[in-house]
């Protein structure tokens, strides 16, 4: 957050106007961490879970073909939150871009 205080000297920003500025830039780095902790456990998780259904042994041909359902669901679930999770990796990168763009 050094180089984001910097910026807001060397833009002329009031010191209390930086400090602010700095520390919702702060807070929003800290929920986007906490959001990509979150989403690695909640794909690992997932993961483990269509693994162990994967293991099981259906007892005719109605649970092989709901489980088979169910885990089509699942990976598709486990699709979206991957592309999720990229989303806010991405996120966080641009968020300083777009902040040291408008200075």
């Amino acid at each position: 957050m050094q180089d984001v205080l910097a910026v807001l000297d060397a833009a002329r920003v009031p010191p209390a106007q930086g400090r602010a500025v700095s520390g919702a830039l702060r807070g929003l780095a800290d929920q986007q961490a906490d959001l990509d902790r979150l989403l690695t456990e909640m794909c690992r998780d997932l993961t483990d879970v269509i693994g162990l259904l994967g293991t099981l042994e259906a007892e005719d041909e109605e649970q092989a073909r709901a489980r088979g359902q169910m885990l089509g669901h699942l990976r598709g679930d486990l699709s979206q939150m991957r592309t999720a999770h990229r989303a806010v990796q991405q996120l966080a990168g641009t968020t300083y871009l777009s902040f040291y763009a408008l200075l």
